[in-house]
């Protein structure tokens, strides 16, 4: 058996917010999946990230007002919909493939998954229900 710490490997350090997505800001969705079978298609073993915890003021992610959550804004919105829990919007505004705007991918994030948890929410309480009903005497 090879141990992980003397075996040598290659790797990428790419945050998931750098990937490309239609939502102007890059996710732990379908293109972080692309991502990794990119990197085994190439050898590498290894994607470091920077903290994923929320951000605050200037949109590090080294300035998190929690050391445990995770920042909203790397829920992916397609694999939302797949779940039926997010219905896209007829028109898309057009994001720049070069730069992110934390400001407006963070509003319009807010906004969509805000109504995304009431519909999850939802759902896990009628679940609920129905197994205390099951469960009462």
């Amino acid at each position: 058996m090879t141990d992980a710490f003397t075996q040598r490997r290659g790797g990428i350090l790419l945050h998931p917010t750098a990937l490309p997505s239609p939502h102007g800001i890059g996710d732990l969705g379908p293109m972080a999946y692309r991502f990794v079978d990119l990197l085994e298609a190439t050898g590498l073993t290894l994607w470091q990230v920077l903290p994923l915890g929320p951000t605050s003021f200037g949109y590090s992610p080294y300035q998190s007002p929690s050391a445990f959550a995770g920042n909203p804004l790397l829920i992916s919105l397609e694999l939302l919909q797949e779940e039926g829990y997010w219905q896209a919007p007829e028109f898309l505004p057009n994001f720049p493939i070069d730069q992110v705007d934390f400001h407006i991918c963070t509003k319009r994030s807010r906004r969509y998954k805000n109504t995304c948890s009431l519909k999850l929410g939802y759902k896990i309480l009628i679940e609920l229900l129905s197994v205390l009903r099951l469960c009462s005497i």
